[in-house]
């Protein structure tokens, strides 16, 4: 019983091993920029950003919400926040928005993003942002207002970039993070864009 145990603990240590070699040879291989950058941090802890109040504001700050928008995620999302749907839907019609003061920032993945996403959004997937930031921030950096979206309901990825963001320079008071996300979009009938195959 002791040998068969040992022989099949030495199979699994091997299969590890093995599975590992491969990814990480698949990783480096990748001849596409979609490899996973090993040294990245995805899951960077969102309340380690710092928040920038204006001179003179109280620290009472922090909790009061901005005009239009209320600022807490369960209490350590600070500098980020949120919008509900009328209030992204305005923006949406907003003459701001074809004037490129106003910006959509899908965090989904390409994927989900050529199969339908708010009109004229930014992509900018949240696991992979180092390959689409160089191009995105010429558009975020002098926006007025950045909207960010992922799934909605419980989707983070849309929170995650939002601090991502505010590391590479956006203004933390220019970010907003739409609650309901693509699925709240699509669900009230607004307007959708697809990527069209040709083939």
């Amino acid at each position: 019983m002791a040998r068969i145990a040992t022989q099949t603990f030495v199979e699994i240590a091997v299969l590890m091993a093995v599975s590992v070699a491969v990814g990480l040879g698949v990783n480096t291989a990748r001849q596409d920029n979609q490899s996973v950058a090993l040294a990245r941090n995805y899951f960077a802890r969102p309340d380690a950003v710092r928040t920038v109040l204006p001179a003179g504001a109280p620290a009472e700050a922090l909790s009061e919400p901005a005009t239009g928008a209320s600022t807490e995620f369960a209490g350590s999302y600070l500098g980020v926040h949120r919008a509900k749907f009328d209030e992204v839907r305005s923006w949406f019609e907003d003459p701001k928005l074809t004037a490129g003061l106003h910006v959509f920032v899908d965090a989904r993945d390409q994927g989900l993003f050529d199969s339908g996403r708010i009109p004229g959004a930014v992509l900018v997937d949240h696991y992979r942002s180092d390959r689409y930031l160089p191009d995105a921030l010429n558009i975020l950096l002098p926006a007025e207002r950045v909207i960010v979206y992922c799934h909605g309901g419980d989707c983070e990825d849309s929170i995650f970039l939002s601090h991502t963001l505010i590391e590479n320079g956006i203004e933390p008071d220019h970010i907003y993070v739409f609650e309901g996300g693509y699925e709240e979009w699509e669900a009230q009938g607004m307007p959708v864009e697809r990527t069209e195959w040709s083939s």
